[in-house]
């Protein structure tokens, strides 16, 4: 399990969209500075504010730090005693485990039709969500959970859902079962 939970980078879905016919993605600012700017969830409403006000074509990656085939350093580039994660080359496909398009209102906040959620201290419960839903995924894919039958059976189903809502209270079944049906996806 990776060390960064979640590490989010926030894209031009355009651009985004367009990589796809590769293997990995890499913003234009990359040629320039080396590097891909990337946030945790912590610092996602900060990033917004500051960098992507009034935008309706964006889209938040989840990345999955084990999966980048570059370094992921954490730096404070800008000297406010904050350092944000940097990943020195392209982001490997493979490594982005969900995406959300996002919009933002005029101050950079998250506009009200997004179904992102804010919890405390600009925290993001639905990306922690969306981490544990792919984590939870993994470790029954590696017979972690070796009790368990197979995807099939209402009891595993249930067992499931119930182990996600105690790792990430606060969600609907709704939100679980999706955010389950999406990690298994992203796990394979």
């Amino acid at each position: 399990m990776s060390r960064v939970e979640p590490l989010l980078h926030v894209a031009e879905r355009d651009v985004f969209e367009a990589s796809r016919t590769g293997t990995h993605y890499a913003p234009a600012a990359f040629a320039e500075e080396g590097f891909v700017h990337c946030c945790t969830d912590a610092q996602l409403a900060g990033v917004l504010q500051r960098y992507y006000r009034d935008r309706d074509d964006l889209v938040r990656l989840l990345l999955d730090a084990d999966a980048l085939d570059a370094p992921l350093r954490f730096e404070d580039t800008t000297g406010r005693g904050e350092a944000f994660p940097h990943i020195y080359g392209p982001i490997p496909h493979a490594a982005v485990r969900a995406q959300r398009s996002i919009r933002t209102d005029a101050g950079g906040a998250l506009s009200d039709g997004d179904a992102l959620r804010r919890g405390p201290r600009g925290s993001n419960p639905e990306a922690a969500l969306e981490h544990a839903a792919f984590v939870l995924a993994s470790e029954f894919r590696d017979g972690v959970h070796a009790q368990l039958g197979s995807l099939t059976d209402p009891a595993t189903s249930r067992w499931l859902t119930e182990e996600l809502a105690r790792r990430c209270p606060g969600f609907t079944d709704e939100d679980y079962g999706r955010a389950l049906g999406d990690g298994f996806l992203a796990s394979r």
